[in-house]
């Protein structure tokens, strides 16, 4: 639907146009006090009497337009800046929210340390004391990556030819490097070809994310996750399609299109799954690609999910 208000510079030059048309045929009439009907002075007219009008109306259209131009450029900024606004206090408010817990119980356990320190009696295990800071500190470095990389999406992106292999490569032993109180295993594929797409360092965000979450979502004492790549057409374009294929909880098919939404990392942040995977979708755009979940076992999602990530593949 066309809003009316986008052109309401030109519709009120327009009508004015009309308006001069039409008076100014009517005080030429009471002027020189012609007998005929007015309209036939607005419709009638010699090239003498037309030109001028015409040109004087020309002239009002041409800066109505202009002028409609740019507050439609302002109002469309003003809407971005809002809308930028609104985003950022929300992720300013998670930010906070989940750095005061992450130190909160970082804080508890350095407590219960310093009491084991001093010889005093605790219900809970050291090293699980240990545990749960190494946990808090994978945490606060997926939340400060996820919050650098929204930033970065807020200005033009510049992307350059990255060698897809390396990349998940780097991701996966970043997460196993970060995560050593897990029991992980991660197949990676072994291509000879090297694997070129167009992306940024983002991407790496993309991959960790994904991992990340297959960990996180899995209750398995081994936590085995997957990599595939293959290449797919898709209209006409070809695409590296990367699969990653974990053991974990699964997701219930009514929440496979709605954990990609940005109105679910906004408004429900009770998984601890929203925030990454509606950031991931919105990097991937800026790749031209685009990612999807399905069951590693199709019609059994409690078996594992497979995260798809489809890329453009540069050739």
């Amino acid at each position: 639907m066309i809003k009316i208000s986008r052109y309401f510079v030109i519709i009120i030059g327009a009508a004015i146009c009309l308006l001069y048309w039409f008076f100014e045929a009517l005080i030429h009439n009471i002027v020189y006090g012609y007998s005929h009907n007015i309209f036939e002075h607005i419709i009638y007219l010699s090239s003498a009497e037309l030109t001028p009008r015409v040109l004087f109306m020309t002239i009002i259209l041409i800066n109505c337009i202009i002028l409609q131009y740019y507050i439609n450029r302002l109002k469309s900024t003003q809407e971005n800046l809002n809308d930028t606004y609104d985003q950022l206090e929300v992720l300013n408010n998670i930010f906070i929210h989940d750095l005061s817990n992450i130190f909160q119980v970082i804080h508890t356990s350095v407590s219960y340390l310093h009491q084991f320190s001093k010889g005093e009696n605790i219900n809970i295990k050291n090293d699980e004391l240990v545990e749960m800071i190494l946990k808090q500190d994978i945490k606060a470095k997926m939340l400060i990556s996820n919050m650098v990389s929204f930033t970065k999406l807020k200005f033009a992106p510049i992307l350059n030819s990255i060698d897809i292999q390396n990349l998940l490569y780097d991701s996966t032993n970043f997460i196993k490097n970060n995560l050593l109180d897990k029991s992980i295993k991660i197949e990676l594929p072994h291509i000879d070809d090297n694997l070129y797409v167009k992306a940024n360092d983002l991407l790496t965000n993309v991959f960790e994310n994904v991992l990340y979450n297959a960990v996180k979502h899995n209750k398995n004492d081994q936590i085995e996750i997957d990599i595939n790549i293959s290449k797919e057409n898709i209209d006409k374009v070809i695409y590296l399609k990367i699969e990653f294929k974990d053991n974990g909880i699964g997701i219930p098919d009514e929440q496979k299109k709605k954990i990609f939404q940005e109105t679910k990392f906004i408004r429900d942040r009770s998984n601890g799954m929203g925030f990454g995977l509606s950031l991931i979708k919105k990097v991937l755009s800026y790749y031209k690609g685009y990612i999807k979940v399905e069951d590693k076992i199709p019609g059994k999602y409690s078996e594992g999910s497979n995260f798809i990530v489809y890329l453009p593949e540069e050739i």
